[in-house]
């Protein structure tokens, strides 16, 4: 069973109980599929997490307000039937299904006895503080009726824990009414119920939050939560820049995805952006039209490549970091699991040395020894590309008062060949079938939330051929919601 990710358990709270903030900040932090995207689903709570669920939910409920969770008429029905009311309700959008009728006495009786010394509300408060800490809450329970015989070893997914998988998957948050609806009337049984509300939920305005996840996680954005710069050379390093640059990167895949072309090209390569705030000076804009779609000079913005956010997380304190650049490129665009670091070599950027560029620095590393060249000689290159952008995002056409060298060579690809510069680097991976197919397969893990198995093969591939010959993006999405490894769950007999 895989527990909620912090950004799904603040959704939750904000969407089921209406309580927004950094209402998981206590939490533990999340375990990740392949260091990448955040999947609690291999330890057991341990006891103090135990402790940060009572915390957090004893701070929720102290929060809520009632009057708009609960609309029922005292005077009219009294407390007791409208307290059932509150349970049923918001117990139905906790739980993602109808409570049973045992979960809804428990929570009545729970009820009955703080409303009797201490009133109504701290009663409703009470029950909710249960409810957060409730397992059918704080985890993605998905398996059908355990004692149920499958043909086979494989059944399609109940309705209601289809409805699930496929909020957290587009909203990373619960199901709505109308979700929960068609789960409940049968709506979902089928591949074109499915379809009908995947489309549903990729037009409506909350996909913006699945969206934004999967980006954040996959470029490694939230490296951005404790990275730090030298004030003295980034004085415009604030937290209120490290959030800008962030909804800027969300503003971007969320309008290619949803509102334009909705192709890898545009996403890897288009020449606009969404600055807000502080953003806006960092990429050098004077002014932005109402729709907040700022285009830009074609070396200054090449879509998802030179965001700041992902230029910036991949970057060190006082300098830019062609390596970190550049692996993340390797193995998150081509799929391509690189090595650590020898054990005797030290992990740490050369030090800035007056009149030397970035590349005269790192040119080191190509003379280290056969075991570090390897790999640098794959990586360093796609870092280099990245060159005119400093460590906050940047664009420059100097350091050290010289020209910045761009140039370099894609190696071991299939779009393998020189390079010069980040635009041209976007070309040659916008005609790669391995990016292409890549990018298909972390939205698959993504989706799924878990790393793919043998069984999944199949799975796989189709998405990322039904990706490849298309080119949407949003095709590939409702793709990976019709495909067996998402409707379906196996289990053994």
């Amino acid at each position: 069973m895989r527990r909620l990710t912090k950004t799904e358990y603040e959704r939750v709270v904000a969407d089921v109980f209406g309580v927004t903030g950094s209402v998981g900040s206590g939490l533990a932090p999340d375990e990740r599929i392949d260091g990448v995207f955040a999947s609690n689903i291999s330890s057991p709570v341990a006891v103090v997490q135990l402790r940060q669920f009572l915390d957090a939910a004893e701070s929720i409920s102290s929060k809520l307000k009632l009057d708009t969770l609960n609309t029922c008429d005292r005077a009219k029905l009294g407390d007791d039937a409208c307290a059932k009311q509150f349970i049923a309700t918001v117990g139905r959008r906790a739980y993602r299904r109808p409570l049973d009728k045992s979960e809804s006495d428990r929570y009545a009786t729970l009820f009955a006895a703080e409303s009797k010394v201490e009133g109504y509300e701290p009663g409703l408060r009470l029950v909710v503080q249960a409810m957060l800490q409730s397992p059918h809450l704080l985890y993605h329970l998905e398996l059908d009726d355990p004692n149920k015989t499958v043909p086979n070893g494989v059944a399609r997914l109940p309705g209601y824990a289809l409805a699930s998988r496929l909020s957290f998957f587009i909203w990373s948050s619960a199901p709505d009414d109308a979700l929960l609806d068609a789960a409940g009337s049968g709506g979902l049984d089928t591949d074109a119920g499915v379809l009908k509300e995947a489309k549903r939920l990729l037009a409506d305005a909350r996909a913006r939050n699945g969206i934004q996840s999967f980006h954040e996680q996959w470029l490694g954005l939230l490296k951005l939560d404790s990275a730090s710069r030298e004030q003295k050379l980034f004085p415009e390093w604030t937290p209120e820049l490290v959030t800008a640059i962030r909804d800027e990167t969300a503003s971007f895949a969320d309008y290619v995805i949803r509102n334009q072309t909705g192709d890898l090209p545009t996403l890897l390569g288009a020449s606009y952006s969404f600055p807000t705030g502080p953003g806006l000076k960092l990429r050098g804009v004077m002014s932005v039209p109402a729709d907040g779609k700022v285009d830009m000079a074609a070396d200054h913005a090449v879509g998802l490549l030179t965001q700041p956010a992902f230029l910036a997380a991949h970057a060190h304190s006082n300098q830019t970091s062609p390596i970190l650049r550049g692996r993340a490129l390797r193995e998150r665009l081509f799929c391509q699991p690189l090595p650590d670091p020898p054990p005797d070599v030290a992990a740490v950027p050369p030090p800035l040395e007056p009149g030397l560029t970035t590349r005269e620095r790192y040119a080191a590393h190509r003379t280290a020894g056969t075991s570090c060249v390897s790999c640098h000689s794959l990586i360093d290159d796609l870092g280099f590309a990245l060159e005119h952008f400093d460590p906050i995002g940047r664009f420059r056409e100097t350091e050290e008062g010289k020209p910045i060298d761009a140039t370099g060579m894609l190696r071991q690809t299939d779009v393998d060949g020189d390079m010069d510069g980040a635009r041209a680097l976007a070309d040659r991976m916008s005609e790669s079938e391995q990016v292409s197919r890549c990018y298909a397969k972390q939205w698959f893990r993504f989706a799924i939330g878990r790393g793919e198995s043998e069984a999944d093969k199949c799975a796989v591939q189709r998405v990322e051929e039904a990706f490849a010959k298309g080119g949407s993006i949003r095709d590939m999405l409702i793709a990976i919601t019709s495909s067996d490894s998402f409707v379906r769950e196996r289990r053994e007999n």
